[in-house]
């Protein structure tokens, strides 16, 4: 069974740690993803748009156009 457990600001749910951390500018939120071997900042605008950082490199979640 995989472990699953609330904490103060999430869960954690096998080897992910899941936090919220906080919400704004107007509409926005940020949660993290905690694994033992990274770590992830997910940023939501208010119309939904995604911004991943692994440290300070953003990972772009676009395909390419000529794909």
């Amino acid at each position: 069974m995989v472990n699953f457990q609330e904490t103060q600001f999430g869960f954690e749910w096998g080897a992910v740690t899941i936090e919220r951390n906080f919400s704004g500018p107007p509409g926005w939120v940020h949660f993290t993803m905690k694994t033992p071997k990274t770590n992830l900042s997910v940023y939501v605008t208010k119309t939904g748009k995604i911004r991943i950082y692994d440290g300070d490199r953003e990972i772009n979640l676009r395909k390419e156009e000529n794909e």
